[in-house]
């Protein structure tokens, strides 16, 4: 709640103390070296937008480069999920990790979740087999959540999902949007629903699209409160309970980089790590930013929507990228839809349909689609029980096949830790 000219001054002082942690690291020793400058010279803002982005590449190719100081007792690694066997390993002090489940549960706060509040809890992560049948969970007493098996839901299991939820009536619902609007779209198909009015939904770890919010808001009642947030805790964007998304001015220096088209990309510099230092690092997200104010109160940047990732781009016969999420609207009855994008240019369209399908529906796709894409694409359409998910259980609305073209190409965001649940996790 503080007012835009002491959040500023706060963040200066943050930005100065990151400037000076990161001339004892090799990588930007030499880049301060190359710029005639000192971490001094660097402090204001048109000082410090001259350093140069720096880029996923660039940590996964010389990791130690970004370390402050040795590893220590009580430091953490942390490991991104890279979709094409890049992950990236980030070294945590202590105190980042504390500054993370801070800003985390502050926004939890904002909509009544507390410590103490069980939920149910759904992520992409395996720790059921692929054979073991029910139950589909497994309880977590000292984390106060059910965590259920995103892979075992299937309309064949549904209800006994639905029927554990209304056993427990569980009043936080978190997880992967994805998974959770795969439960919902079962749900839905059979007719299915909860016999209480869940708290609060959230959801993180992956960008929320138009016809998974329908989907959810169908089967549950409520509507997904979101959260935006990196392994890398270089930005933070959190939900309030008017619905707005409020950048995390307090945790990271966030830069939002126009892009053009109305977009822009993510780029964030982590105030809290003593262990590992990254400078305008760039994350290869998009959002778009607004300029308009909240009535909650409180003060800084407000992002309009986060609308994917770089590489949820296809690339038009003259070149242009284009972004084509917006034209699977949720009216067409969609569960799950996934581009991919082949070596010659042409598309094929994976998608999920969901009760709302009918006759006329992949033809409106079509339509909707074109005005992305023009007439000019080869476009081909696959129905499928589910579409393809990296490892992590996350999904790429985007998949391109392009030889070179390396913004398509991009590895994918690291996660939002929230997808290790809801419960402080060990520093092991």
């Amino acid at each position: 709640m503080w007012d835009p000219e002491r959040m500023s001054t706060f963040r200066k002082k943050r930005r100065a103390a990151v400037l000076e942690h990161a001339s004892r690291t090799p990588y930007y020793k030499s880049v301060f070296e190359r710029m005639g400058a000192t971490w001094r010279d660097l402090v204001d803002d048109s000082a410090f937008i001259e350093i140069p982005l720096t880029h996923k590449s660039d940590v996964r190719d010389r990791p130690n480069d970004f370390l402050a100081r040795p590893r220590v007792k009580g430091d953490s690694i942390v490991r991104t999920s890279g979709t094409t066997g890049s992950s990236l390993a980030i070294f945590k002090d202590a105190n980042a990790i504390a500054e993370m489940w801070a800003v985390w549960w502050r926004y939890r706060h904002w909509h009544g979740i507390t410590r103490g509040t069980w939920c149910a809890f759904f992520s992409g992560r395996r720790f059921m087999g692929e054979g073991q049948g029910a139950p589909y969970w497994r309880t977590n007493y000292p984390g106060r959540e059910v965590r259920f098996s995103g892979h075992h839901i299937s309309p064949a299991t549904v209800q006994c999902y639905v029927d554990r939820l209304n056993r427990s009536r569980l009043p936080w619902i978190h997880g992967f949007p994805s998974v959770i609007a795969s439960l919902a779209r079962c749900m839905l198909e059979r007719g299915l629903g909860l016999d209480y009015q869940p708290l609060v939904l959230t959801v993180g770890g992956e960008n929320l699209t138009p016809w998974q919010l329908k989907s959810i808001q169908d089967a549950f009642g409520v509507t997904p409160v979101q959260h935006y947030g990196l392994a890398e805790q270089v930005a933070n964007i959190s939900e309030c309970v008017e619905g707005r998304l409020h950048v995390d001015e307090d945790f990271a220096e966030v830069e939002l980089i126009n892009q053009g088209g109305g977009l822009s990309q993510i780029v964030g510099t982590p105030y809290g790590n003593g262990a590992t230092v990254l400078l305008r690092y760039a994350t290869g997200d998009l959002a778009v930013a607004d300029k308009d104010h909240c009535t909650c109160g409180r003060a800084g940047r407000l992002v309009a929507s986060i609308d994917g990732r770089q590489y949820d781009v296809i690339v038009l016969p003259d070149g242009r990228f284009a972004a084509p999420a917006a034209a699977f609207i949720p009216a067409l009855g969609l569960a799950e839809a996934q581009v991919v994008q082949h070596e010659n240019g042409s598309l094929t369209v994976r998608y999920v349909p969901s009760v709302g399908w009918s006759a006329g529906s992949l033809e409106a796709l079509d339509h909707s689609l074109r005005n992305f894409v023009g007439q000019a694409m080869e476009v081909n359409y696959v129905r499928v029980d589910e579409v393809q998910r990296t490892p992590t259980g996350k999904v790429r609305f985007a998949i391109s096949e392009l030889r070179g073209n390396e913004r398509a190409n991009q590895v994918s965001p690291s996660p939002s830790l929230e997808e290790r649940g809801p419960a402080i996790p060990s520093q092991s």
